[in-house]
């Protein structure tokens, strides 16, 4: 099965901030976080509410939490309750392409 890929315009992720999507039947968001662009799924009572999610202290913020997304393992101080999958960015000067998994 081919990869899916997402594309965004890389203007559209504010710095320092967050923007959500949903694509492939999963949703994620994707962050600015001091200029690196990282990308996550999102699993949990979380899912619905990503697009909220923020971005201080050089971490991605648990959008129903506010704790910190442990950017290796995915996990925010809520345990099992929520997960953040770490996805594939590929940065372009005009967009943001991510690789999604397959499902």
């Amino acid at each position: 099965m081919p990869r899916v890929i997402l594309t965004i315009p890389r203007s559209s992720v504010p710095e320092n901030g967050v923007v959500g999507f949903e694509a492939a039947g999963l949703r994620g968001l994707v962050a600015d976080v001091d200029g690196d662009l990282q990308a996550y799924s999102v699993v949990g009572p979380s899912a619905r509410t990503a697009d909220r999610a923020a971005v201080a202290g050089g971490r991605v913020l648990c959008p129903l939490h506010g704790w910190s997304i442990d950017p290796i393992d995915g996990r925010c101080g809520a345990g099992e309750r929520c997960a953040f999958e770490r996805l594939m960015v590929e940065v372009g000067a005009e967009q943001i392409r991510i690789v999604l998994p397959d499902r």
